[in-house]
């Protein structure tokens, strides 16, 4: 039951890690969008990385908890957390400059 729960914080962790991406790519596409004269109407699918994502993570996870107990759950845990990390960086990082872009080009929006 417990490596039941660990598993399920395992596909939350990794579905926070897909949206927080999702909004980095928005973000730094319609900053691409800008700079090049279109209108900022960048988008991202998230579809495609749901199931495949945590499948993976989990499928990771279950392989390495084999080679040695628990270390799937650090390991993969780790990763999501960090690739979490450096998405949110780099959403906070351009979020002040499509704002500042959309300012300049009003017609941008």
């Amino acid at each position: 039951m417990r490596d039941a729960a660990l598993y399920i914080v395992l596909v939350f962790v990794s579905l926070v890690e897909v949206f927080v991406g999702c909004a980095a790519e928005v973000v730094n596409s319609n900053i691409i969008h800008i700079e090049n004269g279109r209108k900022p109407n960048a988008g991202c699918s998230i579809l495609p990385l749901i199931p495949v994502l945590q499948i993976a993570y989990v499928l990771a996870a279950m392989g390495l908890n084999h080679l040695v107990p628990y270390l799937g759950y650090f390991a993969i845990g780790g990763l999501s957390t960090i690739n979490t990390g450096r998405s949110w960086w780099r959403y906070g990082k351009a979020r002040p400059r499509l704002e500042t872009l959309l300012a300049k080009y009003p017609g941008a929006t």
